[in-house]
């Protein structure tokens, strides 16, 4: 008797951890992370930054008010979206992600770079990324060249391996192959790719890298990143004290990089829990997550 009551507790204890585990998706938590740049500082001031990543379609609130809300009281400066806030797969036609992004974009100033459910998503018959497809989808999406979008005032900016000038800083979006995502047999990520997509970095600008997979932050770093924002890993399931994230959708257990703020020589990796899941829709002391990013100049404390 006394083996089955604890039997039936442990079955009970299961129960409502996964419970707990389903219903924490619905109620997000606010991060804030500061840095300090001059150059950066110059063009924000004190207005923070607001980092979007990993919605996968999900909404907080009625057609997302709660997350619209939210974002407009804070008045960013910028709002940076690191990808995957649509799921992949043609069947879901991603409705709260295509509203609240339209939303943002009507009263902020959005640049948007890919995650690898965009690429799914937006491919063509030939499975290529269709960026005619990518317009169409965004509703109200001028032809404009990116430079023409920030400098005739366009609050929307898609980077996809390209780079928008904005005085003293440089925003890049990395575009990089779905098999770079693999959870098994992903091919080298070398220098030398990585300057395909982007190019040279310079030093005469403050470099930040929308790029949604953090995996790569080393070569990030390399490469000449002074910020990188990132998502992908949503907190890896669950986050445990001291540890972090348990589990990576490449299926690397203990992932280095599974949420928080990350230093690799000059270059800070800002990595966001996301906001939303996919698949195995459980989250475990890992709520969802909008990140604020306050700038300070650097002689402040």
């Amino acid at each position: 008797m006394r083996i089955l009551i604890i039997l039936v507790c442990i079955l009970l204890f299961i129960i409502l951890f996964f419970i707990y585990g389903y219903i924490s998706n619905f109620k997000y938590v606010t991060t804030n992370y500061t840095i300090k740049s001059d150059k950066l500082y110059k063009e924000v001031g004190d207005k923070p930054i607001v980092i979007l990543s990993d919605l996968h379609n999900c909404s907080f609130g009625h057609n997302n008010s709660k997350l619209k809300e939210h974002i407009d009281a804070i008045s960013p400066a910028y709002i940076f979206i690191a990808g995957d806030m649509v799921n992949n797969g043609s069947s879901d036609n991603n409705f709260y992600a295509r509203d609240v992004v339209n939303y943002l974009y009507s009263k902020h100033k959005v640049f948007y770079s890919d995650g690898n459910h965009e690429q799914g998503f937006f491919k063509d018959f030939f499975g290529d990324f269709s960026e005619n497809k990518y317009n169409l989808f965004f509703s109200n999406l001028q032809s404009e060249s990116i430079y023409d979008k920030v400098h005739n005032g366009s609050n929307f900016i898609h980077l996809a391996n390209s780079y928008i000038e904005i005085n003293d800083i440089r925003i890049y979006g990395l575009r990089i192959r779905r098999r770079f995502y693999r959870r098994f047999n992903r091919p080298e990520f070398t220098d030398e790719y990585l300057e395909d997509l982007l190019g040279k970095s310079s030093d005469k600008y403050y470099n930040i890298l929308l790029a949604h997979n953090p995996m790569y932050f080393k070569k990030y770093a390399k490469w000449g990143a002074d910020l990188v924002v990132s998502g992908h890993i949503h907190g890896g399931i669950m986050q445990l004290p001291f540890i972090g994230g348990v589990i990576s959708p490449q299926m690397v257990l203990f992932p280095k990089y599974s949420g928080g703020l990350y230093k690799e020589d000059k270059a800070t990796l800002i990595l966001s829990r996301g906001l939303g899941t996919h698949t195995i829709r459980f989250r475990f002391f890992n709520p969802p997550e909008l990140v604020v990013l306050h700038v300070k100049k650097e002689t402040e404390r």
